[in-house]
Formats: structure tokens, C-alpha cells, sequence
């Protein structure tokens, strides 16, 4: 977990740099056995071993205000619970994939409505094999996020869904679908990765 820990520290100095001390990223208190099996009871199958520790490490990774850009989404085990299980949040009360993506656009997104692009076999595929556990925004300014994701095999994964590029998205949730998750990285180096983009984004960004 230190690369996590340093790309965090990179991040919060490059904003401090810009912006001052008001949305730097932050996380909370450790998750504990129990919360983490609440989550693992939502989601239908056990956590990746390494989101795992991250929940035991870190607890969390957020920005204070949650700005529309450059920024983190990974709430605590418990609060990721609390959040689903709130039917105005997201109806269908399910980590999967698709309906984590509707949440994030306030269970919106036609392009999901069943025959449309996808059946309704294809869509209860990838709620049920995919369980999505937060996200982050480069510069897009709320119209797209990385959707960071699980599977039953124990691997982590991003998908980019952009409101403006669905056949990008479209064209990663087929193969999702046919070929599954293949050639992952490890959550810690997915998420030192994605730190380090959006720091690199930020300083850009100006």
C-alpha cells in the first residue's frame, strides 16, 4: 500500500500547491471485519484481498467537497453500504456495475434501458459480475468518471463511461461480457495509477 500512500501524497501536495488546504483527499477510520463483511453480504462474493487491506489500511479515499473534477469517490465499507441501501440514492439497491452508473448520473442514462443496447440477460450479467466500489474524475466535469469496479474472481478493474463516448463504454462492457476481466493490474498499483493520472491531470489543469 505505500505507492498508494505516495500517490496520495503527491496528489494532496500539488493541490495544496493550487488550491489551497480545502478539498484535499482524505481518508477515515479503518474499516473493520465486520463492515467489510456487510459489504462482501451486498455484494454476493468476497472482496478482492487487496481492496480488503485498503479498507483495513486506509479506510476510505475522498475529496472534502467532492469538486466536479480532479478528484475521488472510494467511500468507506460502511458508508459504500449505507449509500446502496438508500433507495433514493439507488433504487435498485445494488452494487453492480450499470447500477452504480446510473447512481452516479442520478439513475439516469437511457443508453441502459433494457433492449436498447443491451438485453436484459446482458445487463443483469454485469450487475451481477461486476460490483462497482467508487470513482474518479480526471477534467471532464461531471460528464464522465472511472468506474471502479470488482468480479468474483478477485480482480479490480476501470471503466471509463463518458456521457458523450457510450460506444467507447459499450464496446468494453461487450468484451466484459464475453471475455471478462484479463490482464488487471492489482488494486494498489490500479489505484497508484489512477493517483498519479489525476495529479498529472490537475497540474495541467492548472
Amino acid at each position: 500500500m505505500s505507492a498508494i500512500q505516495s500517490g496520495i501524497d503527491a496528489y494532496n501536495q500539488v493541490y495544496l500547491d493550487q488550491n489551497g488546504d480545502e478539498d484535499e483527499l482524505y481518508s477515515e477510520a479503518p474499516a473493520t471485519d465486520e463492515e467489510i463483511a456487510r459489504l462482501e453480504t451486498l455484494a454476493g462474493f468476497p472482496l478482492p484481498a487487496e481492496l480488503a487491506d485498503f479498507y483495513r489500511e486506509f479506510g476510505s479515499l475522498k475529496n472534502r467537497l467532492q469538486d466536479d473534477s480532479h478528484c475521488f469517490w472510494i467511500p468507506s465499507a460502511s458508508e459504500l453500504v449505507e449509500r446502496v441501501q438508500d433507495p433514493g440514492w439507488n433504487p435498485a439497491r445494488s452494487l453492480g456495475l450499470i447500477e452504480m452508473i446510473r447512481a452516479y448520473w442520478g439513475n439516469d442514462r437511457s443508453e441502459f434501458d433494457e433492449g436498447r443496447h443491451f438485453d436484459a440477460a446482458q445487463i443483469g450479467a454485469l450487475n451481477d459480475g461486476y460490483q462497482c466500489f467508487g470513482w474518479y474524475l480526471g477534467e471532464d466535469i461531471y460528464e464522465g468518471a472511472h468506474f471502479l469496479f470488482f468480479d468474483r474472481n478477485g480482480q479490480v478493474g476501470s471503466l471509463y463511461y463518458h456521457q458523450d463516448l457510450f460506444d467507447e463504454a459499450k464496446r468494453n462492457l461487450k468484451e466484459l461480457l464475453s471475455d471478462g476481466l484479463r490482464g488487471e493490474l492489482p488494486f494498489d498499483e490500479l489505484l497508484a495509477e489512477a493517483l498519479d493520472e489525476v495529479r498529472q491531470s490537475l497540474e495541467e489543469f492548472g
